[in-house]
Parts: C-alpha cells; sequence; structure tokens
C-alpha cells in the first residue's frame, strides 16, 4: 500500500514539474521574461494618463505586443499574449 501511495506522489510531482512549451521557453531563456517585464514597465510609464481604464488596457496590449514583437521576431503573438498575460496579470 505504501508503494501505490509512493507512485502516486510520485506521479504527481512529476507532473507539477513538467512545464508548457512556453514555460519550458521562457525557463530556458530567461531574457524573455526579463526584457518582457522592462517592455511593460515602459509602456506603463508611456500610458500612465489616460481618458478610461480599457482605453488604457487596450492601447498598453497592443504598445506592449508590437515592442516585443521588435525586440523577438521568434516569439508568435500567442507566446508575446501569454508573456503579457504573466506580466501584466
Amino acid at each position: 500500500m505504501l508503494k501505490t501511495i509512493l507512485k502516486l506522489v510520485i506521479k504527481v510531482l512529476e507532473s507539477k514539474l513538467q512545464k508548457s512549451g512556453l514555460e519550458e521557453k521562457i525557463i530556458k531563456n530567461k531574457q524573455y521574461i526579463d526584457v518582457a517585464k522592462q517592455v511593460w514597465n515602459v509602456v506603463e510609464e508611456n500610458f500612465r494618463i489616460t481618458e478610461s481604464v480599457e482605453k488604457k488596457l487596450s492601447s498598453k496590449a497592443y504598445e506592449f505586443d508590437k515592442m516585443m514583437m521588435d525586440k523577438f521576431p521568434e516569439l508568435s503573438p500567442t507566446d508575446v499574449k501569454e508573456l503579457r498575460q504573466s506580466i501584466a496579470g
């Protein structure tokens, strides 16, 4: 019985250690996440004062996506969107 429980615990731990494709890329190349944070801070600074929250968020998202694609053309738009979601929440 203990052996069965240990096998289950090991499976759970192994599944938690496995990462999705984007997470593996980010872990392998920490530069993406570091630059994404820097880009988000630049975008945040540029959009400090705006008329509405919706306009602010859509404009910031667009600007972030554009800057990240300029810096890392190898990333897909989906990768950039996931990076933005992980940085900005």
